[in-house]
């Protein structure tokens, strides 16, 4: 298990290589998600440096709602990214 930056939230993370070339990540922010190493390399070397603030926020909220998630080449990508609304608050 190593530690790196989140791609999304700049959070540090944990992250482990497990069977089938997948990253498991642990983010204090975003919370556990999945990423296929191909994708990984993909969005650290060009789609998260375009990335806006609320981009980033809207995309933490939503793997935050959506634990466990796997992120696939086939399942992301920039207008992806885009059309991610902002997390939902609940209030008591």
């Amino acid at each position: 298990m190593g530690y790196e930056i989140c791609l999304f939230c700049s959070e540090n993370i944990k992250i482990e290589t497990r069977p089938f070339d997948v990253y498991y990540i642990d983010c204090p922010r975003c919370g556990k998600y999945h990423v296929t190493t191909d994708t990984y390399e993909d969005i650290r070397d060009s789609i998260a440096k375009n990335l806006k603030e609320r981009q980033r926020a809207n995309i933490s909220g939503w793997l935050y709602e959506n634990q466990g998630y796997l992120i696939r080449t086939d399942n992301i990508n920039m207008s992806f990214f885009s059309t991610i609304e902002p997390p939902v608050f609940h209030t008591h």
